[in-house]
Order: C-alpha cells, then structure tokens, then sequence
C-alpha cells in the first residue's frame, strides 16, 4: 500500500498540551496587536492600507505565518482558522476560542480533532471498509497485487479515497475559481473537515491549484470585514482598514470612496443620508425619462404636453400653465383655431 497523503504534516495529531498553550499565550506576541500596528498607509499616513495584488497576497501570508507562530500550528492549519472561523480573517477572535476550547474549534471550523476526541476513534484503515467510497476500487494492498490496487489518499479525518476520485473530486469543487472554492471539504458525507492546500497542490493540475491560491487571496478581501475592493472599473486595489465609523479612502488609481458603504466619498454626510438621496435622484431620473418618451415641448413656451386622445391639434392651455399656443402634435408647426 502506498503511503497515506497528509494535510497537516507538522500537526501529525501532536497538539501541545494546556500548559504548552500557557507558555505560547504569554510568550508570543498577538496577532491582532501586529496587524493593528502596521495598518498604515506610509504614502499618506492615513489609517487604512491600500493593497495591489502583490502587496494583498504578502498581507494574506503574514496574517497566516503569524497565527501559525503563535499557536504552533501548520501554515495549513492556520490558514483554515482564518478562513473559516467568523469573523473571517480576524485573529483575535480565533485567539480567544482556541486558548479557552481548542477542541471545539477545530470542530466546528472543520480541522481534525485530538486523537482523543476523535469520531473514528483509534480505527485503522484494516478496521474500516477496504474500498474508495466513491467507486468501490479496492484500496486494500495486502489482498491484491499493486496492478490491481488503487492508489489511497487519507485525510486527517481518517476518511479514504482512491486518488483518482479524490482528484476529480477537487476539479469539480475548484474549477468554477469562486471565494467559496477556498473552503473545500472532505468528500464524505457529513463530514465538514476542510482540505489543506498542500493536499490540494498534490493532486491537481498546476491550472485549478492556481484557481484555488486565487479564490483564497480573494476571500481575503470579500468575506473580511475589515477589507474591500476599490469600486473603480478597472481597479485591482484592496482597502483594509480596522477602524469604526465612516472613512473616505483615496485609492491609488485617484477615485476617492467611502469605505463604508462603497459610494463616492461623502463625509461628513452619512451613508443613510446618501442612500436616501441617490434613491431620490432615482425617481426624479425616472420621471425624466417619463417625461421625455410621453409628452413634448410647446413649440412657444416649452411646457411639457401629454397627447392622451383626440387627433393631432395641441393647444398648450394657459389654465394649467400653458401660454394658449396651438400646434400640429407631429410636426409642431403653428395650428388654425
């Protein structure tokens, strides 16, 4: 039988115990303390950071890198936390529920639990059913020659695949490239345990691995709260910014907007205000367009007329404002009474 694949390999179930856990609390330094110190724009000196693709991806690394450091996890690992954990991509908040239940994180978020504390127990792979779950193909080496066998892929979960069904698997949820495809999960039912990006760079083609490193750079910004797009056509610039209340940001390609709520810049009007008024400018525009597909201008003094029956001669009345000129709805030359 060829060796078991493994997602997170400095893991292998070793979690540190709680006085372990004590000593990392109190010896690494935070990571939301690190994130808030360097939320600076230098160009500037404004309190948010303007991010193009290259700056956003070392941004998203260095959110991972340090939540690894500092609770002695894979890259893998950390990077699931950040994903997955809500509020995305906010590692105080993972901080908290990892040093006071670890166990129910990682069950929820979806990583393996303690050895412990697993589903499956201490079952080995000659306990379980021998076969891929998906095509039946026999995984069980020690029964039949290696022409005949398929190759096995394990998860940390413990559940099995042959590789192929485990490739084609991973196409199928990758290949669409969307935020949600940096969230993929272990093929079997009802397990949420989620798939590392080692394993997914093992077994796919170069093509979808790229779709996924994508789709993950990419919820880094739209499933963060503390980030987003700059709304400018043509604009690949990503904003973060940690602090409260409205914020104009002026982005790098010189279209200014708030942060809030996405609109051009307003302060100091609030983001209800203006939604209120572009709704308003909404309906007279419509009005507009009303007026202009279903009336015309007197000739004379250029009220707008409605031609709602009769034949073809106007007259503009100067009881509803008209000046009493008569026309040729067609053609607008002056009428005989």
């Amino acid at each position: 039988m060829s060796a078991s694949e493994s997602e997170e390999s400095d893991d292998s179930y070793a979690y540190p115990s709680s006085d372990e856990d004590t000593e990392m609390s109190t010896s690494s330094s935070s990571c939301s303390s690190n994130k808030s110190n360097n939320i600076i724009n230098q160009s500037k000196n404004e309190p948010y950071l303007l991010l193009d693709p290259v700056e956003l991806a070392a941004r998203k690394t260095s959110f991972v890198t340090d939540l690894s450091d500092l609770l002695n996890i894979s890259t893998d690992a950390a990077q699931i936390l950040l994903r997955n954990n809500k509020p995305e991509w906010e590692p105080s908040s993972i901080q908290e529920a990892w040093f006071s239940n670890q166990a129910a994180l990682r069950e929820k978020i979806g990583l393996p639990l303690l050895k412990t504390q697993s589903k499956l127990g201490k079952r080995t792979r000659e306990d379980l059913d021998p076969t891929c779950p998906i095509c039946y193909s026999d995984l069980n080496t020690t029964t039949t020659t290696s022409a005949t066998a398929a190759t096995p892929v394990t998860l940390n979960c413990e559940h099995f695949f042959c590789s192929d069904c485990f490739a084609s698997y991973l196409q199928h949820e990758l290949s669409s490239g969307s935020t949600n495809s940096s969230t993929v999960e272990c093929p079997a039912a009802k397990c949420n345990v989620k798939i590392s990006e080692t394993l997914i760079k093992a077994h796919t083609t170069n093509a979808i691995y790229q779709k996924f490193t994508t789709a993950m750079l990419r919820s880094f910004v739209d499933v963060n709260r503390s980030a987003r797009w700059c709304p400018s056509s043509n604009c690949s610039v990503a904003v973060e910014y940690t602090g409260g209340g409205n914020l104009d940001i002026n982005c790098k390609c010189g279209h200014s907007f708030c942060f809030t709520c996405g609109s051009e810049g307003h302060r100091p009007a609030s983001c209800e205000n203006v939604g209120k008024w572009m709704i308003k400018n909404a309906d007279e525009s419509e009005n507009v367009t009303w007026i202009m597909a279903n009336t015309k201008a007197c000739p004379k003094c250029k009220v707008n007329i409605e031609k709602n029956q009769g034949c073809q001669h106007m007259t503009c009345h100067s009881n509803t404002g008209g000046c009493g000129h008569q026309f040729c709805w067609i053609c607008k030359s002056k009428s005989v009474p």
